[in-house]
């Protein structure tokens, strides 16, 4: 082993470390907010269910927009 090799072996260590550790901190950031694959699929069923009902009742479907996180306010109750 040549000298100082040791020190640039730990030096790569530790920088591949800090990148892998970055990468995961940005996937968190990016995936905060979504909704999981139950809420998607509770979402998606019930806007069938809304499309159905509006179909047998025979009336022009207008379903109202969905709420965001920046729409959401406190809903304390009386």
């Amino acid at each position: 082993m040549f000298p100082g090799n040791a020190e640039y072996v730990a030096r790569e260590r530790h920088q591949d470390m800090l990148r892998e550790a970055e990468q995961r901190r940005l996937v968190e950031i990016t995936q905060q907010g979504r909704p999981g694959p139950v809420q998607q699929l509770a979402n998606w069923t019930g806007g069938q269910l809304v499309k159905w009902g509006t179909k047998l009742q025979g009336q022009p479907m207008s379903l109202p927009p969905q709420p965001t996180a920046a729409h959401v306010t406190d809903t304390k109750c009386c």
